[in-house]
């Protein structure tokens, strides 16, 4: 399997990225982050709220995340147990069964 299979690359190689709850200048939860998205502050912070739902990347053997260009956000979820961590990286070999 080629290394491009194993990669997700931010839309159009540039620009701006934003995963997690999309939320507006004053911190209300919104349905879209606006365009242009203001970077830091697009995404519900797991640090400053505790009920923030945000993502989480899992990556597994060689996958990775690439952000050639422009700006990227990405908010976790948050815990009481851990910090708010939104990649995760799967053990190679490990089934999801």
């Amino acid at each position: 399997m080629g290394a491009a299979l194993h990669r997700a690359a931010e839309p159009g190689g540039s620009g701006v990225l934003v995963a997690g709850t999309p939320v507006d200048e004053t911190g209300r939860i919104i349905a879209e982050p606006p365009v242009p998205a203001k970077i830091p502050g697009a995404c519900d912070n797991p640090i400053d709220d505790v009920k923030a739902l945000g993502i989480e990347f899992v990556f597994g053997g060689d996958s990775r995340l690439a952000v050639k260009a422009g700006q990227t956000e990405i908010c976790g979820i948050y815990s009481a147990e851990r910090p708010p961590s939104p990649c995760t990286g799967w053990p190679r070999g490990r089934s999801r069964r």
